[in-house]
């Protein structure tokens, strides 16, 4: 039987006191010591217990020796009250109230996140540094600068960095600060020995005073060109520059020089991808007017059909073919005497009594002593008293609930019934004249009121505010003076 038990974790020996003889006991013990001390709770066999984290008492600052956290789920931190700001706390990423925070290597503090968002004021607000160029530059990728001013009293020439040297989106303006590219061009060229193009070139030149021009890059081997202004090259139909530019083709055609140009000519098509100046061929061929025109500088053409004599002097004989066999009297109107004649001629008995009478429902007071009698409107009007006999018929109105007046049509007669509710009736525009009759139609204003409200800004009765009515089966004239609103 062994005089000693194998620990379960290390397997070494250790032996039983009073069983285990003396050199076995003090080997045993050697080599159980010596293997304590080389273990190191990795989790390999034999190498130990492993070392929970209960059993870890951290009470100061945990160099790692330039090593990595690997294999780690997450990071959890205990959420400060401030920022800290304390002699060692740069260049450490920490969390205050909730929010991701990082002190810079100044130990400035940056606020990363906002409650549930990032922080966008690191964006919004961010400054593009600003940079005064004299001469030529080559942009570095590492440069932090994002607005060149450049001097013009000399040409200059601009290098871009790789656009794969730099995030996609990394972008430069170039401006001309004194005025003078015009004449001392700013060359902008691509970086990468032709690798690199910009819009496809390999360099842009700004060549206009003032001008300011954006450089966009790809991440990649582009730099895409923001034109903010400037004397730009034309491409296509149009040639020359923005500020300087000719028409040289119409859809691909050339168009002839303007050395071209005799008076009188127009652009004409004189091909199927030809276009050439010349005379309009009024008698036909491949390149004339279709259509009936008069012949060249002719004024005077001749009239046919209801208008006779010329262009230059004509008359309407005819209307839709019926003869206008007179001419025309002081206060007379045009009146057709039968299916194939008219006649100028006063408005007299005969033509009004005839098929041919007037229609509608307006008369002219200054008709003399004339008078319509009712007819089936039962209207009877003595044009020469300015008297009215007989019966009117008037828009009529109930209103139930808030409304404006003249909405749907010209209301003259508004009966209010408030039995289910108190509403308000606003009043139309003022206009001079207008009349509106308002009654309570249920009685029952007594018991929910009526608010006659303004238009806009004109007064009732004098005053600038409503007029509110509450008398059981009352009436209400409303009378405008083209300004304001009298009630009564």
């Amino acid at each position: 039987m062994a005089n000693y038990t194998v620990d379960p974790n290390m397997s070494f020996q250790n032996p039983i006191p009073g069983e285990e003889t003396g050199p076995n006991y003090a080997n045993e013990i050697s080599a159980a010591l010596t293997k304590i001390g080389a273990h190191g709770h990795t989790g390999a066999p034999n190498d130990g217990v492993n070392i929970v984290s209960a059993a870890i008492n951290i009470n100061a600052d945990l160099p790692f020796n330039q090593n990595n956290i690997n294999s780690a789920r997450s990071i959890r931190f205990l959420s400060q009250s401030s920022t800290l700001s304390g002699s060692g706390d740069v260049d450490n990423v920490y969390v205050v109230n909730g929010d991701l925070w990082y002190n810079n290597g100044s130990g400035t503090a940056i606020k990363i996140t906002n409650g549930s968002s990032l922080n966008t004021s690191l964006i919004l607000n961010q400054n593009y540094v600003f940079a005064s160029v004299a001469g030529n530059l080559s942009i570095l990728p590492s440069d932090t600068f994002s607005f060149y001013d450049i001097d013009t009293s000399s040409s200059r020439v601009i290098t871009l960095p790789l656009a794969n040297s730099v995030a996609a989106g990394r972008f430069y303006l170039l401006k001309d600060k004194t005025g003078n590219a015009a004449t001392n061009n700013i060359t902008v060229n691509a970086n990468g020995g032709g690798s690199d193009l910009i819009d496809q070139a390999s360099s842009l030149v700004m060549n206009a005073a003032y001008q300011m021009t954006g450089f966009v890059s790809d991440g990649s081997s582009s730099w895409q060109v923001i034109r903010l202004g400037g004397n730009e090259p034309m491409v296509g139909d149009v040639g020359g520059t923005s500020t300087n530019n000719t028409v040289n083709k119409i859809n691909g055609a050339s168009v002839p020089a303007a050395g071209s140009l005799t008076t009188g000519n127009v652009l004409q098509v004189s091909g199927s991808s030809a276009v050439s100046y010349g005379p309009v061929n009024l008698a036909g061929g491949a390149n004339y007017v279709s259509g009936q025109l008069p012949t060249a500088n002719q004024v005077s053409q001749s009239m046919a059909g209801d208008v006779g004599g010329t262009t230059a002097a004509n008359t309407v004989n005819k209307i839709n073919g019926t003869s206008v066999n007179s001419s025309p009297a002081s206060n007379t109107v045009l009146v057709a005497t039968s299916s194939s004649s008219s006649v100028w001629s006063k408005i007299v008995d005969g033509y009004v009594s005839s098929s041919a009478a007037i229609a509608g429902s307006k008369i002219n007071p200054n008709f003399g002593s004339q008078a319509l009698t009712a007819g089936t409107s039962a209207l009877g009007i003595s044009t020469s008293a300015n008297t009215l006999t007989g019966s009117l018929a008037a828009t009529v109105r109930t209103v139930t609930g808030n409304l404006s007046l003249d909405t749907t049509t010209t209301d003259l007669l508004v009966l209010l019934d408030s039995t289910s509710t108190a509403f308000t009736l606003t009043l139309p525009a003022p206009t001079t004249g207008r009349v509106i009759k308002i009654m309570d139609k249920t009685g029952k204003l007594s018991t929910n009121s009526v608010t006659i409200a303004r238009y806009g800004s004109e007064t009732i009765n004098g005053v600038a505010a409503s007029k509110v009515v509450s008398s059981a089966f009352g009436s209400w004239t409303c009378i405008s003076d083209g300004t304001n609103w009298i009630i009564a």
